[in-house]
C-alpha cells in the first residue's frame, strides 16, 4: 500500500480502479513469486536425493531473497511481499516435509540472525542520515502530536477491529489494554521512509523527521514499559 500511495504521489494522478488493480498484481504476482522461490529453494537445500545444495544453506538464504525480490520487481509485483512469503516458507519448512542437515540448518539460521541483525542496524543509520535537525525541531510539535494518534487513537482501533473478528479468542480486557499498550515503531517504518527519501518526494525531510520522532518516542516510552505494564495488567508469565 505505501508502494501504491508513492505511487500516486509521484504520478499526481488518482484513479481508484486503477490503483485497487495495480495494488492486487503487487501483491498477487509477488504472493506466487514468492511460493514459487521459498519451495525451489527450500527444496535444493533439503535433506532430500533432490537436495543438490543441501550443505549451502546460507548461500541458499542469500540467494532466496535476491531471486524473490527481483523476480517479482521485474514483473510489477511486490518485492518485499515475495521476500516474506518466501521467508514464510523458509522458516516452516518442517511443515512441509523438506527437512535440512543439522549442520546447514543451524548455519543458516545463525547467517540470517547476523544478517538481519547488520540490516537493522544499516536501515536506522540510513534514517538517520536523512534526519535534518533543524527540521525536525522545526516540526517537533507536530510531529508528538502525530505520535500521540498514533498510541492513543489508531492503535486501540485497530486492536478492537481486530479482535472483533476474533470472538474465538476471548480476550479478556487487560489482554487487549496489553496489546493496545505495546507497539513500539522500528525496522519497518525506517525501510519504508528509506524509500521515500530515496525517491526524493516533495517533503520527504519532514517525513523522515515524523518517522524518526515517532520510533524515538515509542521505543522510549512502550518499550521500556512493557515489563511493567505486563505485571499491572497481570499478563505477564512468570
Amino acid at each position: 500500500m505505501v508502494t501504491t500511495l508513492i505511487s500516486i504521489v509521484v504520478s499526481r494522478t488518482f484513479v481508484a480502479s486503477r490503483s485497487v488493480i495495480e495494488l492486487l498484481i503487487m501483491v498477487c504476482v509477488g504472493a506466487i513469486v514468492g511460493i514459487a522461490t521459498g519451495f525451489i529453494s527450500e527444496l535444493a537445500s533439503a535433506e532430500k536425493v533432490y537436495g543438490i545444495f543441501r550443505e549451502f544453506g546460507p548461500i541458499i538464504s542469500v540467494l532466496e531473497v535476491i531471486f524473490a525480490y527481483e523476480i517479482a520487481e521485474s514483473l510489477h509485483g511486490s518485492g518485499y511481499m515475495s521476500v516474506f512469503i518466501a521467508g514464510l516458507i523458509s522458516g516452516n519448512k518442517a511443515r512441509f516435509g523438506l527437512w535440512a542437515p543439522k549442520e546447514s540448518f543451524e548455519s543458516a539460521t545463525h547467517f540470517r540472525e547476523n544478517i538481519a541483525t547488520l540490516s537493522r542496524m544499516a536501515i536506522f543509520v540510513v534514517l538517520g542520515t536523512q534526519v535534518d535537525i533543524d527540521i525536525l525541531v522545526s516540526y517537533a510539535s507536530r510531529a508528538v502530536l502525530v505520535v500521540l494518534i498514533l498510541m492513543f487513537v489508531a492503535r486501540p482501533i485497530v486492536i478492537l477491529v481486530c479482535v472483533a473478528l476474533d470472538r474465538k479468542a476471548k480476550w479478556q480486557k487487560n489482554e487487549l489494554l496489553f496489546m493496545m499498550w505495546v507497539r513500539e515503531t522500528g525496522v519497518i517504518p525506517a525501510a519504508l521512509s528509506g524509500v521515500v527519501s530515496s525517491m526524493r518526494i516533495a517533503n520527504y525531510e519532514m517525513i523522515s523527521s515524523v518517522v524518526f520522532m515517532t520510533i524515538l518516542i515509542t521505543l522510549l516510552l512502550q518499550a521500556s514499559t512493557t515489563k511493567w505494564i505486563a505485571k499491572r495488567l497481570n499478563v505477564l508469565e512468570k
